[in-house]
């Protein structure tokens, strides 16, 4: 994942939110850090910071 952040790639996620509810979720990282990560969500065409515990899988989709 820090490969995909650096390189600006697409990522699929599965997300587990505080609240336990799964999504899915196409994004591009921008920062991978301890205290989070922080994407740009494709779906909701904004910036979101997300818990990296909540990070259930992720998939490397490549520049697009």
């Amino acid at each position: 994942m820090h490969q995909a952040a650096r390189e600006k790639e697409m990522v699929e996620l599965i997300y587990l939110d505080r609240k336990g509810r799964l999504t899915q979720r196409r994004v591009r990282i921008f920062k991978w850090k301890e205290e989070g990560v922080w994407v740009y969500c494709e779906e909701r065409k904004a910036f979101r910071r997300l818990r990296r515990e909540g990070i259930l899988a992720a998939e490397r989709k490549g520049r697009r």
